[in-house]
């Protein structure tokens, strides 16, 4: 897929915006594993977009330790440390796996922002859609018990519970990762039982069944 298609059917950015000297400035990068994308304190010199891989974004609290703030992994989910383009970046955002951003250069967003209401409205429904994002897992974070969050979690981030760390989704869960361990135990165990159930596997039966002469 060519960048132009990519940045209006993937990103849904106008076509009005999408001039060839906007176009020329993108560029593809490409992330090793645990490979910082944007340090906290950095100013931000590309917008980046998420083409493949998974991102995670985590600051340090007073004590130095690292908390999970957001993942990325779906194509197409801008990669920002926050909304405001003129201060350093106030998370760190690392490559869980391999990865490719699709980069654009600030300044060239800057310029279309500045000329192109189109533009400004694919910013505002960026913004909004980060911020309902957020909100979201802070309902859950004070909102939930334990298991609710897990719950949670596995329904707004499918499949990424196999893919990532539990240290990290401990983290951003606001959980210990024994908590997290525990839950997921628990939950496998519910499942496997509501499993024998649906196939009628009484398993002291079973064993005598088999094994009685």
């Amino acid at each position: 897929m060519e960048i132009r298609t990519y940045l209006h059917e993937i990103l849904h950015l106008p076509l009005e915006i999408l001039m060839p000297s906007l176009i020329d400035t993108v560029e593809l990068r490409t992330l090793k594993k645990r490979e910082l994308l944007i340090r906290q304190g950095e100013y931000q010199e590309h917008v980046y977009f998420l083409v493949s891989g998974i991102l995670r974004g985590f600051f340090l609290d007073a004590v130095g330790q690292e908390v999970t703030d957001c993942f990325a992994f779906k194509s197409g989910t801008p990669a920002m440390p926050g909304p405001d383009l003129n201060i350093p970046a106030p998370i760190s955002i690392e490559a869980l796996t391999d990865v490719t951003v699709l980069c654009i250069p600030t300044a060239e967003v800057v310029k279309v922002m500045e000329t192109s209401m189109a533009c400004l409205q694919c910013a505002y429904e960026l913004l909004m859609a980060s911020a309902q994002t957020h909100w979201e897992l802070k309902m859950a974070r004070y909102r939930y018990d334990a298991r609710q969050r897990y719950l949670w979690f596995l329904s707004a981030y499918p499949g990424l519970i196999n893919k990532v760390s539990n240290k990290y989704v401990a983290s951003f869960l606001g959980m210990n990762p024994s908590t997290l361990s525990r839950q997921k135990a628990v939950l496998r165990d519910e499942r496997r039982e509501k499993q024998d159930e649906e196939d009628g596997v009484d398993a002291p039966q079973l064993l005598s069944t088999v094994f009685d002469p």
